[in-house]
Formats: C-alpha cells, sequence, structure tokens
C-alpha cells in the first residue's frame, strides 16, 4: 500500500522502499548510521538485549523518515522536518506511536548534549507541548506583525535564555511548598513557550508570550489560569521584581484597552476622581461596571464624545439593560447618573442638566433576619466535637468565632495572631469595614477552637494571619472560604440560598438581645456607632413577644353571639 500510494503521488517508487526486506537501519546513510551508531553504543547500558534491538530499529526507522524528507545528516534537520515527524501516520498503533516518538526524543535529547542540536528538538516531539506550539503563520495579520517587530526592536532576552530561567523560577515554588502538579504546570508552561519562540526564531518579550498564550488559550482548558500565572510571574523574575506568590493574575485584558482618548480620559478621571473620595474598592467595583456598560453601548453607536449623549440615548441605553430585581434596576441608574454628574461638573458635557433624566429609587425592603436556630447551632457544636482534620479544624474555628463572638467574614480572614490577647481572654481588632477599633472577650469554647486549629492544623510557616489556606502558597484566606466553612457544617443553609456567614453575626445578635441585657449592648459588641444599622442584625424575640400579648378585651374587642 505505502508503494502503491508513492507510485501515485509520484510516479515512480524509489529502489530502497522496493526492498521490503530491507531494515531501516541499512536504508540510513553513512552520516546517520554513524550518529545512530555512537547514540546506541552510549546508551546500551540503559537497555537490555532485547530492548536493545527494538531501541535501534525503532530509532532507525526515526531517522529514516527524517532523512526522506530531506535532512541527510542531523545539521540539516530543521523544525519543519520534525513537525513532519510528528504528522506521520507511521501505520501503526497508537501505542506504537508512542514508543516510536519516545525513541525519538531520546535520540534528539542525546544530540543536544552533544551539541548537535538545539534543546527544542527532542521538546517539540512531547505529545503534551505538541498542541500549544503554533507556528506563527496561524496569527493573524496584526498578530504576526506585532511578534515580528517585538522579537527584532524591543528584545528581553533570547528563548534559550529564558528557558535558563526555569530551575531558578520551580527552586522558589519549591521552597513555598508548593504540590508536584504545580511544579509540573511551571515547566510544562515555560518549556512550551520556549518551544514557540524557538521554531519561529523569536527572541523573548513578555508582550509576545501574552498573544501566544490568547491564542493557545481556547484549547488549554482549566489549566488556562495557571498558565497565564506562570507567565506573568516568568515575565516578573526576569525584569527584576520581586515575586508575591499571593497575589492574583488574572487574564482579562484591561476593558479600557479598546476605548478611544476621549472616553478613557473621561472614565480614568472618574475613577481616580471615586478613589480620592475615599469610596471603598467595592463600590468602585460596582461602579465600573456600570460605567464600561455605559461607554460600550455608546460606541457600537457610533458616538465620539459624551458630548453627543442625549435623554433619549440614555433612556434606549438603560431599557436595554436586564436586571434580575427592580433593586439591581435602580442601582445601576443611580451608578449612571453619579458617572454623568462627573461628566457635566469637567466640561465633558455641555447640557448641565442631563442628569436630572436619570431618576431611580424603589421602596425600601424589610426582610425577616435570618438567624440560625437551636437546632443548626447544636449541630455547630457537635461539628466541633468530630473535627479532626485540618480543614475540620479550620472550619469550626472560624465558625465559632462568627457565632460566638459576631466578627464579619472580613474581619475572620484578617485576624492576625497579635490580635488575640490569650492571658487577658480578648481580641482586639480593626474592622476592616468600618476601620473602627473594638475590643471583645474571647469566649473559653473560641479560644480551645483556635488554638486547636493553630496548633495541630495550621501551616507552620511565617505569617502573622490565624487563618491560612492549606496549599501553597499558603497566603490569606478570602471570604468565599467563610461561607464554604458554614455550609460545610449546615449544608442545607447553602440549598436555602440564605446570607451564608453574615447569618452568624446576627446570631451573635439577637442572642445578646434575647438575654434581657439592651440594646446599648447589642450596638458595643457589633462595632456600631449607633442604633440606625443594627436593628436589621436582630430577629424578633418570640418568647417574651407571647408574653407581651394583648387580650381582645385589653384592645376594647368584644365578642357577641353563640361561640
Amino acid at each position: 500500500m505505502n508503494q502503491l500510494e508513492e507510485f501515485t503521488l509520484k510516479g515512480t517508487v524509489i529502489n530502497d522502499h522496493l526492498l521490503l526486506t530491507k531494515p531501516s537501519y541499512d536504508k540510513l546513510p553513512d552520516s546517520w548510521r554513524e550518529l545512530l551508531d555512537i547514540y546506541l553504543k552510549v546508551r546500551s547500558q540503559d537497555y537490555t538485549k532485547y530492548s536493545f534491538k527494538y531501541a535501534k530499529v525503532y530509532t532507525s526507522e526515526i531517522l529514516l523518515i527524517i532523512y526522506e524528507h530531506g535532512a541527510s545528516n542531523i545539521q540539516e534537520v530543521s523544525y519543519n522536518n520534525l513537525i513532519f515527524l510528528y504528522g506521520a501516520s507511521f501505520h501503526c498503533a497508537d501505542k506504537t506511536r508512542y514508543t516510536l516518538l519516545s525513541h525519538a526524543r531520546q535520540f534528539f535529547d542525546f544530540c543536544k548534549e552533544k551539541g548537535l542540536c538545539p534543546q527544542a528538538y527532542s521538546m517539540v516531539l512531547d505529545k503534551d507541548i505538541f498542541p500549544y506550539v503554533v507556528v506563527i503563520e496561524r496569527f493573524s495579520s496584526n498578530q504576526y506583525e506585532r511578534i515580528r517587530y517585538l522579537s527584532k526592536s524591543l528584545p528581553i532576552c533570547t528563548a534559550d535564555e529564558a528557558i535558563g530561567y526555569l530551575d531558578a523560577i520551580k527552586e522558589m515554588y519549591m521552597d513555598k511548598d508548593y504540590s508536584y502538579t504545580i511544579l509540573k504546570t511551571v515547566s510544562h508552561t515555560i518549556s512550551t513557550l520556549y518551544v514557540f519562540l524557538s521554531i519561529n526564531d523569536l527572541s523573548y518579550n513578555p508582550e509576545i508570550a501574552s498573544i501566544w498564550y490568547d491564542v493557545i488559550a481556547p484549547i488549554i482548558g482549566n489549566s488556562c489560569l495557571a498558565w497565564r500565572r506562570v507567565l506573568v510571574i516568568l515575565s516578573e523574575y526576569i525584569a527584576g521584581e520581586k515575586i508575591f506568590f499571593d497575589k492574583k493574575y488574572f487574564p482579562k485584558k484591561d476593558r479600557m484597552s479598546i476605548y478611544p482618548d476621549w472616553c478613557k480620559a473621561a472614565v480614568d478621571g472618574y475613577f481616580n476622581w471615586l478613589i480620592r473620595s475615599f469610596h471603598d474598592l467595592n463600590t468602585v467595583r460596582a461602579y465600573k461596571y456600570s460605567v464600561f456598560s455605559l461607554c460600550d453601548y455608546i460606541l457600537a453607536k457610533g458616538l465620539n464624545s459624551f458630548d453627543e449623549l442625549s435623554i433619549d440615548l440614555l433612556k434606549e441605553f438603560l431599557h436595554s439593560e436586564t436586571h434580575a430585581t427592580l433593586k439591581g434596576y435602580s442601582s445601576r441608574v443611580t451608578n449612571i447618573r453619579r458617572f454623568v454628574t462627573f461628566l457635566e461638573d469637567n466640561d465633558f458635557i455641555t447640557l448641565k442638566t442631563l442628569h436630572l433624566s436619570l431618576n431611580s429609587g424603589v421602596i425600601k425592603e424589610f426582610k425577616i433576619v435570618d438567624v440560625l436556630s437551636d437546632t443548626e447551632i447544636e449541630t455547630v457544636y457537635k461539628y466541633k466535637k468530630i473535627s479532626t482534620t485540618p480543614i475540620e479544624l479550620r472550619n469550626i474555628a472560624m465558625v465559632l468565632t462568627g457565632l460566638r463572638m459576631g466578627l464579619r467574614s472580613s474581619d475572620v480572614i484578617n485576624l492576625k495572631m497579635a490580635d488575640i490577647h490569650w492571658k487577658e481572654s480578648i481580641i482586639s481588632i480593626v474592622q476592616t469595614k468600618t476601620h473602627a477599633a473594638i475590643t471583645l472577650p474571647l469566649p473559653a469554647d473560641v479560644g480551645n477552637a483556635i488554638y486547636a486549629y493553630i496548633k495541630y492544623a495550621r501551616p507552620n510557616v511565617d505569617n502573622g494571619i490565624v487563618f491560612l489556606k492549606h496549599r501553597a502558597p499558603y497566603s490569606k484566606l478570602t471570604t468565599k472560604i467563610c461561607n464554604n466553612s458554614l455550609y460545610t457544617i449546615l449544608p442545607e443553609r447553602r440549598a436555602l440560598n440564605r446570607i451564608g456567614f453574615h447569618s452568624l453575626r446576627r446570631t451573635f445578635a439577637t442572642s445578646i438581645l434575647r438575654r434581657n441585657v439592651g440594646i446599648q449592648a447589642v450596638i458595643d459588641s457589633l462595632g456600631h456607632q449607633d442604633n440606625t444599622t443594627v436593628m436589621k442584625y436582630l430577629s424578633f424575640d418570640e418568647e417574651r413577644m407571647v408574653r407581651c400579648s394583648l387580650t381582645l378585651n385589653e384592645c376594647s374587642i368584644s365578642l357577641e353571639g353563640d361561640l
């Protein structure tokens, strides 16, 4: 069949292919056979007599394919030869194909050690690397031009120098006790980038790596964020910057990168003004989404300045917005009105009354306060008795801190060793949300739970935060972990879509009220300044409300007629 296929394509069959009984080794030219003999002699100690025979057969078959593709010796081998080799069918089963490519990688590793070929020759034949090695011709014309320009005019280092940093970066990861899986991802990412640069004769530049990542990200799958993180750490390491392993890296591009200058100037000015006005970062983030949505809309409409905004266009934009609740829609209108007011005040808009068309507001909601039932509290303490694993000890320590001391999840994850005064049995913190200082008594059960976590479960690292991640880099937790800790103990609360960890704070406040100590004690324990916001933390005290019920006679209501 091979002969028929060759004859159909070329009109002839070369003599070596007519010699069906002639082994691949004998079909090789002297230049390849001499190098193969040296390789087999060096590797002879690594094989049994049986496996050595097949090593010669498989390696000869690989070299014969390369030879027939135009390379008569190792010096003539190119990446095109290797790409062709990887795509060759070999007319064999997948297992045999894997074996053939494995022998090819070992041969080119040997050649690399002898200085006869680049390091990437063996790596490109790796099935875990080849799919991500995009040849530059597959990029768009703009990407192609940008990559070539960066490589030629703004190189940071060569591809070989970039791969040379791998060992140092892996050592940093190992010092942080990262798992074997993460270390493998680090090697895989940097090695694959190196092969991409080598194949396309490129120097290293972080932007080149970013463009390459954007092209291959769809096929990376769930590991795409890990790859992005490694690429950013590589760029920071090469630039000599300090590496912060607990820093978050997001693959999303700057939303404003596609905005025209007139739009960027106004939006940047607005966000800077919000920060200067001491707005919380979460609040600023909420405003950003509203502003970005408006900018995307007006740019799609073809506007060339904010001064072209009109009442009708703003209403059209707001009607195009979809929100699950009326309150969400009202918040979006409020955010847009604030932005439009800023534009008016800073002369981005000539019409100074445009913001008056953006009216919003909803009736204030009053919800029944959600607190833990007696049965749920009992379940929490049952969980405490059976907690033995590190995660279980951390879960119960955090939940009891919220339940018995009323701390917010943001205060729990920021709790420091220095905040706990064991001899005095108190905790002193500056609240994350209000920045107000507060000192609370440390209940014995909470203290015992925190002590058990620190002594038997907490990672032994130099970090002043009490509650840490249990996987490298052992950094501070997020508030989501607090919610998960509660849902682990009380899984039914997740299904009911309740407010999560904050329900512990409300349970704490309600328990104080039910002990008949007065509203001021609740205010002091929660760290509030007055009673204007504390009422939403208090549930009904059903037991004492029953005692205060009035009879119908006391309400001047009489019952008449037959009963």
